[in-house]
């Protein structure tokens, strides 16, 4: 009787095999790219009565292994080929007037201990003094010009594909729609070209995600780093953006917004205490104080004043609001009339002059400015900005016309669907509100560029974290179209 018992015992599973071979079905939860609908972070595709199904659990935990190794070896290939990528343009294009600004700058501070425009020159407080020390220390290891930006090339762009995949992953996002956030995100035409050069925006998108990287894992429970260091950390992120590019300033009072209504809100839901996220948000301050104080000090000292922005901004407000200006023009315009400075003026008196004159144009005709400035706004959103003052080519434009379509409907798709798309992905709900995040970052630096003049590679720090959920809302998307084409090629009984 034992043989017989055994083969009643084995029925049901020989039944189900059958079903499964006939019918070609599989359990619910599982895609081609081993994706499941569950809560907890270990994403195990569950049935859909809510359980892992009898004698799958080995067969699914190691399909998702596998899918996830080869997320994580299809991230690690295609940033080593956008990398190249930026290594390429540095070694086959000129440099940029800037470009050429920072270097003798960086040289000055490496020969002569003074930071000034040429090597013996006055100290200035031109520009901030971020890449000009970067430079300095490239110069140092003996690195020429076109090396640097090797060098600068190579190094941040995998770093900040690793802040993204770190954030992302700490997070609960799966790692395949990691791979997919962080593939979107970095394969902007226009970072990798700026990822070339010796402009700062991509070391300022680098320094937001380490800030906003830093800031998320200050509000879990971490046992192994204090919510305090990380809260440090972030504040240290932000300073050296500010140090980078100055404009900075106005994006981090846009976190700050964004941060004391986050803290509002879980508050109200029991989440955290006020007072526990306003004290680290004071850490954050301090932290953004350590790096920019030295800064404003040594300014004061040199010139008795304390020009945040540099003495640059003065001339680049006339650049975007003289009566020739237009909405791409930029530094390769020439003054005309009383808007050329006197001889002799000091850098300061230049800076004040510029100033003024800006605003005197600005009052004499505040509605023609007014529009001037909206127009803009509306060609910094516009995919082919110039990116430089070389301006753009025909394949960069349908380049970047390609890329920014798909940002723009990946960004939509992701607003209007995740919702419904939040039922069967948990984790939508964890990384949702730092699109709200992104989004202000983005609108703040914007309306702050716009107010001299406008260019595509001024955008692209807050870019990087947009992209990351166009890049999600991709892959959401595949991953409904693959359920959806499995349920409609199913036979029904």
């Amino acid at each position: 009787m034992e043989p017989e018992r055994a083969a009643a015992a084995l029925a049901p599973l020989r039944a189900l095999c059958a079903t499964l071979l006939v019918r070609g079905e599989r359990p619910s939860g599982i895609t081609p790219w081993g994706l499941g609908a569950s809560r907890d972070r270990g994403n195990r595709p569950h049935s859909a009565r809510g359980g892992i199904q009898p004698g799958r659990r080995g067969a699914v935990s190691g399909l998702n292994g596998r899918t996830d190794r080869l997320a994580r070896t299809a991230v690690v290939i295609l940033v080593s080929m956008l990398a190249l990528g930026g290594v390429v343009f540095a070694l086959l294009t000129s440099p940029y007037f800037d470009e050429i600004q920072y270097w003798q700058m960086g040289r000055s501070l490496l020969h002569t201990g003074v930071y000034s425009l040429t090597p013996g020159g006055p100290p200035t407080t031109y520009k901030v003094p971020g890449v000009p020390i970067a430079l300095a220390a490239t110069q140092t290891l003996g690195l020429d010009f076109t090396a640097s930006r090797v060098l600068f090339a190579l190094l941040l762009l995998p770093l900040g594909a690793w802040l993204a995949w770190r954030w992302l992953t700490s997070l609960g996002v799966p790692k395949q729609a990691s791979a997919c956030a962080v593939a979107f995100a970095f394969a902007n035409p226009a970072l990798i070209v700026s990822s070339g050069t010796l402009y700062p925006q991509f070391a300022v998108g680098v320094a937001y995600l380490g800030a906003i990287a830093a800031w998320s894992a200050s509000e879990r429970r971490n046992a192994k780093v204090s919510r305090w260091l990380l809260a440090l950390v972030a504040g240290l992120a932000l300073g050296l953006s500010v140090m980078l590019a100055s404009t900075a300033v106005v994006v981090i009072a846009a976190m700050l917004v964004w941060v004391l209504w986050r803290a509002r809100r879980r508050s109200a839901r029991g989440e955290a205490r006020l007072g526990v996220q306003l004290a680290s948000v004071g850490i954050v301050a301090v932290g953004v104080c350590l790096v920019v104080a030295p800064w404003l000090v040594r300014n004061a000292s040199v010139t008795g004043r304390f020009p945040l922005m540099g003495t640059s901004a003065g001339i680049t407000l006339l650049e975007g609001n003289a009566p020739a200006s237009t909405v791409d023009n930029g530094p390769e315009m020439r003054f005309t009339g009383d808007d050329n400075p006197p001889a002799g003026l000091s850098e300061v008196a230049q800076d004040e002059f510029f100033r003024a004159r800006a605003l005197d144009h600005i009052r004499t005709q505040p509605i023609y400015y007014g529009r001037l400035y909206l127009a803009k706004v509306a060609y910094g959103l516009w995919p082919t900005a110039v990116t430089a003052t070389k301006g753009p080519n025909a394949v960069a434009d349908v380049l970047q016309r390609f890329y920014y379509g798909l940002l723009y409907l990946g960004l939509l798709a992701w607003v209007f669907a995740k919702k419904r798309l939040a039922l069967a992905h948990p984790w939508i709900v964890d990384i949702a509100p730092y699109l709200n995040l992104g989004i202000l970052m983005a609108t703040a630096s914007l309306l702050s560029y716009a107010a001299f003049f406008t260019r595509l590679r001024y955008r692209l720090p807050t870019d990087i974290p947009l992209g990351l959920f166009a890049g999600l809302s991709a892959y959401l998307l595949f991953v409904a179209w693959t359920e959806r084409r499995g349920r409609r090629d199913t036979p029904t009984r």
